[in-house]
């Protein structure tokens, strides 16, 4: 079994099917599941994230010209958008920096391509604080579109 440090990191670097494939000893995971491989929790991944921080790259950066989902945090705030074929779409920002953090990890677990951690999971780690907070169901508005 992988250690949970491992499996939130590589979880959370986008690199799933590739360490998944390896770890696993096949070349492709039509006949596997990931759940053999990542077993952590939304909840385990932001834990790890409030101690060690969430992972930054140039590419998810302001100024990244990227395909990719890109997020950076500027003055207090969060700001997060996805950029493809040279357009910015679903800009946001997070005044509440636990909110932000967490839409940006349900985000890049949702983006690891694993398809263990949509809508339950989502909802659960995004609506944690305050199910009465307008930009908490702003995000389940969002997964439940997106993973619907």
């Amino acid at each position: 079994m992988v250690d949970k440090e491992t499996q939130i990191k590589v979880l959370l670097s986008g690199k799933a099917l590739d360490f998944a494939c390896e770890t696993l000893g096949v070349k492709d995971m039509r006949t596997r599941k990931y759940v053999e491989v990542f077993t952590v929790s939304p909840e385990e991944v932001y834990e790890y994230t409030t101690i060690h921080g969430i992972p930054h790259s140039d590419s998810t950066g302001k100024n990244s010209l990227a395909e990719d989902f890109h997020y950076y945090e500027e003055e207090g705030k969060w700001y997060t958008f996805f950029r493809e074929r040279g357009h910015i779409f679903d800009e946001k920002c997070f005044d509440d920096d636990e909110l932000g953090k967490k839409y940006i990890v349900t985000t890049l677990l949702q983006l690891s391509g694993t398809g263990l951690y949509y809508k339950n999971d989502a909802y659960t780690l995004g609506n944690k604080k305050d199910k009465t907070d307008e930009s908490a169901h702003c995000l389940v508005l969002f997964v439940y579109f997106f993973t619907s």
